[in-house]
């Protein structure tokens, strides 16, 4: 099975590279040509009847993935469009809604935030002026305060903004339109309020059932109303005992991520494991009955814990393997997990294609798979003891001691392993890695142990009086315990490390030559007493150590790559209605031009996601250009994690002792953070990058406004200059042409970043855009700027202007031979040449 599932598994990535250029039915006829031409073959036994096959699996699993991408006109996917659009549905809800409460992300902000509720809901048709069938999954947020509780299964007309989910806007940011894809999403759906939900059907239906079963189990496993304000306590107990990922809260969520042990709280092996092993012994060792009881009870218990959980990848997997070891064990039949671990990718990518390119699906099935190959042998090797036989032990606790030094040996291992396949994939995936994971698991995985097999007892001995009480005051005993561990050991800055995304091809090249390696090994560890055949000593440590080598120097240049030679580069952030923008040196430097919004959203975040997916290794300043917080607002998270000063004009600040929103600025700086005032004539050097403050001046009376009091700079790059206007207005303007014709300065650049948003002004805009001559002008925008565009056309005739709005974030290569623009929503790249 290993080898078939593979080529199945490759024929759904190549299809994924190919939407748009091969259709499902070219895949069909390339699928049809193919069985026929392995027919054929293995009619005549050619010798390469074995890659017709495998190329046939690789055909089908390309086909079964084109079918799956290839909407009807009917469904949600093709009627959703990026803008949105005032619809009304009717839709059959899928999970249980989820309440989230106000949460303000840009401490700033100056207006509430509602509450909103969260649901999937399968589309059933639209309630348009001549309503038709429809199909496909949305999610839907209600704002406002929580509903009646919904239950899956039931019908809803719902009243709303209909969308396709958002593509990433800014280098390091969550592509969430792909994200929703590989989750089934095809829209989202905003309604206002809850008067425009209208329940229509309250059947429940085969959901309403499988709710209604959890709901019993939830009731076994917490305490009598509970769940009716529940803690983060009894959220994470849900999820690491009955599969309910979804009612984690974000702390927990991020305290074990940085403890390496987020797996524990997704239903996988782990908890599949004990519940067989746990079900096993009591059928065979308390009621003593045989293998074939045990299996089949056993298999029925998973099957229907499954059934209970999520379906996620890692419980269909763990359910798949462990009915298959049931099976076997009920036949006497010997163990391959591995080909069963392959037939279990096989199914659920069959069943659901989208699954392969999730990252829970890659690390449940790679780490399985190394745990499989790797545990046994390093174990094997690192307890066997050649000159000295095996004793019995002399007492009881000498036995014990045994054992607990072989459950410690064995779970460090396990960890240390685990932790090193899964690198690659959580910086591709996440841009972040636990270092101390190996360690902390030590302790969080005992801990999570008892919590897994008390709930599993309370489950089964919850409705039993007194028991029951008992069981659940142990959970609950537990739960604490398991929480405040994870919290402790997650506390240091270091327990979690961010950097920058690697290659695709690195991290799955990685896989590759490291199981290629594993199966090179024992293809000669098989050879080794065979002497006419075997190669020699040196050869095969050159053919095992060479690949491993290449590897590690791969993942060498990665590290290091970026700090000698990288183009500098300008990046204006898209923060919605506010500024943030940065400039990169060869060397990784970077330095922020303001981060700031007006929206109800974290600047700073933003800027330091962008900064990790840009290679940047160290922030040079961050210079605020005046005292508005849609240019500030998200400075106090880039201070926390850079140790950088914050740069700001002397009106700044004077504004920081009397204001009170400076006042609240200064209050959320790190404390060591120094503020530093700059103005006209100060100059800063990166490795290649000259920064030069044009305005203002010193000496400006209080008459000027906050806008005209704008810090500007003038970057030069190479043969490049960009001209950086923060929020100033007409007297600024007039101001900076003053100095331009006193010859002062010298306002001519290539690249502008419009004042204040893009906005216009009347004569003064005209003049000041006509003596800055800019072949490109970016608007960092929340708002479309149609006299901008205007403007710049009736001056220059074709000068390319940009706008975050539009382009989302907008990269800028400063190469010595001139600069080149690429948005990150694509609308075409502008270069130097193009002036």
């Amino acid at each position: 099975m290993l080898f078939p599932a593979l080529a199945f598994l490759c024929g759904m990535v190549i299809s994924e590279r190919l939407i748009g250029v091969v259709s499902q039915a070219g895949w069909l006829i390339a699928l049809l040509v193919s069985v026929i031409v392995v027919g054929v073959m293995l009619a005549r036994s050619s010798p390469a009847g074995g890659a017709a096959l495998l190329l046939c699996c690789a055909l089908a699993g390309a086909a079964r993935h084109a079918a799956s991408v290839n909407y009807p006109a009917n469904h949600v996917a093709r009627l959703a469009s990026a803008e949105s659009t005032l619809t009304r549905v009717t839709a059959e809800v899928i999970t249980a809604p989820s309440h989230y409460s106000q949460e303000i992300h840009n401490p700033f902000t100056f207006f509430s935030v509602e509450p909103r509720t969260r649901f999937l809901a399968e589309v059933r048709t639209f309630d348009a002026d001549e309503p038709f069938a429809a199909k496909g999954v949305i999610r839907v947020t209600v704002l406002g305060e929580p509903m009646a509780e919904f239950r899956p299964g039931q019908r809803l007309r719902l009243t709303g903004w209909l969308t396709k989910p958002k593509a990433a806007r800014n280098p390091g940011e969550v592509d969430w339109a792909q994200w929703n894809r590989l989750q089934g999403v095809s829209a989202t759906l905003l309604v206002p309020a809850p008067a425009h939900v209208e329940v229509i059907d309250s059947t429940n239906g085969w959901r309403g059932r499988l709710d209604a079963a959890r709901a019993t189990a939830r009731g076994l496993l917490f305490e009598p109303g509970a769940m009716a304000e529940p803690t983060p306590e009894t959220q994470a107990l849900e999820a690491m005992v009955l599969g309910q990922r979804s009612s984690v809260p974000r702390a927990v969520n991020e305290a074990f991520l940085r403890t390496g042990s987020i797996h524990y709280l997704t239903v996988s092996g782990f908890h599949v494991g004990i519940l067989a092993a746990a079900m096993w012994f009591v059928v065979r060792r308390l009621l003593r009955r045989g293998v074939t009881a045990a299996g089949a009870v056993t298999l029925i218990v998973l099957i229907a814990y499954a059934a209970l959980a999520e379906a996620t990848a890692p419980v269909m997997r763990a359910t798949i393997v462990g009915s298959l070891v049931c099976v076997a064990a009920m036949t006497r039949r010997p163990h391959a997990i591995l080909n069963w671990l392959a037939l279990a990718a096989g199914v659920i990518c069959a069943i659901s294609p989208l699954e392969l390119f999730r990252p829970g699906f890659q690390l449940s099935f790679v780490l399985t798979a190394a745990l499989v190959v790797f545990v046994p042998v390093l174990w094997r090797r690192l307890t066997a003891r050649e000159d000295t036989p095996p004793s019995d032990a002399a007492s009881w606790p000498a036995l014990f001691g045994r054992w607990a030094a072989r459950f410690v040996g064995g779970l460090a291992l396990v960890n240390v392993v685990a932790w090193l396949m899964a690198i690659p994939l959580t910086l591709l995936h996440f841009g972040q890695f636990a270092p101390l994971a190996p360690m902390q698991s030590m302790v969080v995985t005992p801990l999570a142990l008892v919590n897994v097999l008390l709930g599993f007892a309370a489950l089964a001995f919850g409705a039993v009086p007194w028991v029951g009480a008992a069981l659940r005051a142990a959970v609950d005993g537990a739960s604490y315990v398991l929480l405040a561990a994870v919290g402790w050991l997650g506390a240091p800055d270091f327990a979690l490390v961010e950097a920058s995304l690697p290659a695709a091809w690195l991290v799955y090249g990685t896989y590759v030559v490291v199981f290629a390696v594993v199966g090179r090994w024992a293809a000669l560890r098989a050879r080794r007493d065979d002497s006419s055949s075997a190669p020699p000593a040196r050869q095969r440590q050159v053919a095992l150590v060479a690949p491993l080598l290449a590897v590690l120097v791969a993942w060498g240049g990665w590290v290091f790559w970026p700090r000698f030679g990288a183009t500098p580069e300008l990046v204006v952030l898209d923060v919605g209605h506010g500024s943030a923008a940065m400039i990169r040196d060869s060397r990784g430097v970077a330095w922020l031009f303001d981060a700031g919004s007006l929206a109800n959203r974290d600047a700073g975040e933003i800027v330091n996601d962008a900064s990790r997916a840009l290679g940047v290794r160290r922030i040079g300043a961050l210079t605020v250009s005046h005292a508005n917080f849609d240019h500030f607002s998200g400075a106090p998270t880039i201070l926390r994690q850079a140790n950088a000063p914050l740069l700001v004009s002397p009106y700044f600040e004077r504004l920081t002792k009397t204001d009170p929103i400076m006042r609240r600025l200064v209050d959320l700086l790190p404390a060591d953070r120094r503020i530093e005032t700059v103005a006209a004539g100060a100059r800063f050097e990166l490795a290649d990058v000259e920064i030069e403050t044009l305005w203002p001046p010193p000496d400006l009376d209080a008459a000027w406004e906050t806008n005209d009091r704008s810090l500007v700079f003038r970057v030069r790059s190479g043969p490049t200059r960009v001209l950086i206007t923060g929020d100033i207005e007409e007297a600024a303007m007039r101001g900076l042409l003053a100095r331009a014709a006193a010859g002062e300065i010298d306002l001519e650049s290539d690249i502008l970043v419009a004042p204040h948003h893009g906005a216009w002004i009347d004569g003064a805009s005209d003049d000041f855009y006509r003596s800055v001559n800019p072949a490109l002008v970016i608007a960092s925008a929340g708002k479309e700027t149609p006299r901008l565009t205007a403007g710049l056309g009736f001056l220059f005739g074709e000068c390319p202007a940009m706008s975050t709005r539009d382009c989302g974030a907008i990269r800028v290569r400063l190469g010595r031979a001139g600069w080149s623009v690429t948005p990150t929503i694509p609308a075409g790249e502008v270069t130097s040449d193009d002036r």
